[in-house]
């Protein structure tokens, strides 16, 4: 995809069609928010870059969690 390592290890990408229901969307948007955090536990990019004050100016990424 032509991105540095580190931008594509904070990526995810979702593929879908038409034959995805909707309940399976649902059921993918409950689950990640769990996922996310605990995939950020374990990067060392993630707690680099994040300063632990999540959401607010002090923040040096752009996260809204």
């Amino acid at each position: 995809m032509g991105v540095p390592f580190t931008a594509a290890h904070g990526s995810i990408r979702f593929s879908l069609s038409i034959y995805n229901t909707e309940a399976e969307v649902d059921f993918v948007l409950e689950k990640l928010p769990g996922i996310i955090a605990k995939l950020r536990e374990m990067s060392p990019f993630w707690k680099g870059r994040h300063s632990g004050q999540t959401g607010s100016s002090q923040c040096k990424c752009s996260c809204s969690s």
